[in-house]
């Protein structure tokens, strides 16, 4: 009888892959630790993560990095048993990312009167921060006072995160209110009552920290007069100054006001007599008396001359 000769093929070899535990594709959540283990029956045992040998970490509970991973286990199998490989997919998702804002100190929104100035500060853990006041990039005064007219505002702090945590924003208001706006009188350079004697001057001067000023004299708008000198008949008078305020501050209705108590003058002041000649004469000689007046506003008043 003739020899007969078989040719034996390998049987199936094996692998077993285990993402923590089980053999499954794994959704972990960065920082949380991730164990791969591949094992076979047959001959030598290598573990791939995204194409690069992690042999070195089969077994050993390991933090990797937010990614998307690709895990095969290649069993080289022996003269008896084929070689075979296994794949599961490792999803490390980022942890929440973290970032801060604070307006004038305080993490909350804010409420403050012109000329207040306004702090943002803004910080992150992970990755580059990046602050937004009404969507324009405002990271140029992180940190600093920055002045702002009326308004209301958004601050926003936009945190970029990393590989393995998360981008994140943090939303605060500050609302700008309009300011106080004082107002000031001066009687002759004095915030107070005055009063004078007929003929000196009074120089009424109002101002005001914003707007438009208004100076009434017993209601009667003097605004022209507004810091010039003038001259009063006796009376007692009441000044009055008011602003209209602006964008930024106030009206000021409410104002401020003095009085001025004009007292009358004395017209003897202004009175003279002048005689010629005013030495010592002998009888008979003619002498002539001269009375004068150098008073003004004294139209209604009815001067004598007596000997």
């Amino acid at each position: 009888s003739g020899m007969r000769y078989y040719t034996l093929g390998k049987t199936d070899g094996n692998i077993t892959l285990l993402l923590n535990g089980d053999a499954d594709n794994l959704t972990a959540q960065y920082p949380q630790q991730t164990n791969i283990s591949a094992s076979t029956l047959y001959g030598s045992v290598a573990v791939y993560r995204d194409g690069a040998s992690v042999t070195s970490e089969n077994g050993i509970n390991v933090i990797r990095g937010g990614s998307y991973y690709n895990i095969t286990a290649v069993s080289s199998g022996d003269e008896n048993h084929s070689s075979a490989s296994v794949t599961y997919w490792l999803n490390v998702t980022k942890a929440s990312g973290s970032v801060r804002l604070t307006l004038n100190g305080g993490a909350s929104d804010l409420e403050i009167q012109y000329p207040q100035a306004v702090l943002a500060f803004a910080s992150t853990s992970y990755g580059t921060i990046n602050l937004f006041r009404d969507g324009a990039d405002k990271t140029s005064e992180n940190g600093d006072f920055v002045l702002l007219n009326v308004g209301y505002y958004n601050y926003t702090a936009v945190s970029s995160g990393n590989q393995n945590y998360s981008s994140l924003t943090l939303s605060y208001f500050t609302n700008v209110t309009k300011g106080v706006n004082p107002v000031s009188l001066l009687l002759n350079g004095a915030a107070e009552d005055i009063s004078l004697t007929y003929l000196n001057n009074l120089n009424a001067s109002g101002s005001a920290t914003a707007g438009t000023v208004k100076i009434y004299r017993d209601g009667v708008d003097v605004s022209a007069d507004n810091g010039k000198n003038v001259i009063l008949g006796f009376g007692y008078y009441e000044y009055f100054v008011n602003a209209t305020g602006n964008s930024n501050y106030l009206d000021n209705s409410t104002g401020v006001s003095y009085f001025a108590n004009i007292s009358k003058a004395n017209p003897s002041s202004g009175m003279q007599i002048n005689i010629n000649p005013s030495t010592s004469v002998e009888y008979g000689t003619q002498t002539r008396a001269i009375a004068t007046k150098s008073v003004g506003g004294d139209e209604d008043l009815l001067y004598s001359f007596y000997r």
